[in-house]
């Protein structure tokens, strides 16, 4: 493999398939598409349904068992993402600490209120700047991967879109590591 490539990725770590390999690369590949898409979202999974084409189900389901796992790094999937969510934190921690900090030395100092009142009032709203725009975790990024790919399982499988919005509180729980706790599940179904 190049030394070079954005995701190191061993061959070992696909049993040495070189299809398998290849089919995680296109799905992951799509994801980050689909997630850099600012079309609508019909054109959204319309992308990456053309994306996983090629790619059989048994894999999408192999996927997104792997999209579940969080031990499962990243690069293997090949979904890193390098945008520095790192930087945000410490940023925003900073921008937020200084203002209280302002606010704190406003009130021993002045006797008036309406300036501490001001700062704190640009702080709130700094803060909910920040708040809003602040990038998604890895749990939640992965989620929204894991409801992507779950839809076009469930398309693939002639499910209804009743039972896609099921499976992915199922996959909500999986995620959270409760298991299957918003359906009764396969033995469920057999036995009623």
């Amino acid at each position: 493999m190049n030394s070079k490539s954005k995701h190191n990725v061993s061959h070992h770590s696909f049993g040495g398939c070189e299809t398998l390999r290849t089919h995680y690369q296109m799905i992951g590949t799509g994801l980050l598409r689909w997630e850099a898409s600012s079309e609508a979202p019909e054109l959204r999974a319309l992308t990456f349904r053309r994306d996983v084409a090629f790619v059989p189900v048994e894999v999408l389901e192999s996927y997104l068992e792997d999209l579940l796992d969080l031990s499962v790094e990243e690069d293997r999937l090949f979904i890193r993402d390098d945008r520095g969510e790192n930087t945000w934190q410490v940023a925003s921690l900073i921008v937020v600490v200084t203002l209280a900090l302002l606010c704190i030395y406003f009130i021993f100092t002045t006797a008036a209120i309406l300036p501490v009142i001001k700062l704190a009032s640009s702080a709130a709203i700094i803060s909910g700047v920040i708040w809003v725009f602040f990038p998604r975790g890895r749990e939640i990024r992965r989620m929204d991967f894991a409801r992507v790919l779950n839809r076009e399982i469930n398309r693939r499988r002639g499910g209804d879109s009743d039972k896609a919005i099921e499976d992915s509180r199922d996959v909500l729980g999986k995620l959270l590591g409760d298991g299957p706790r918003f359906t009764e599940g396969a033995a469920f179904e057999i036995f009623h």
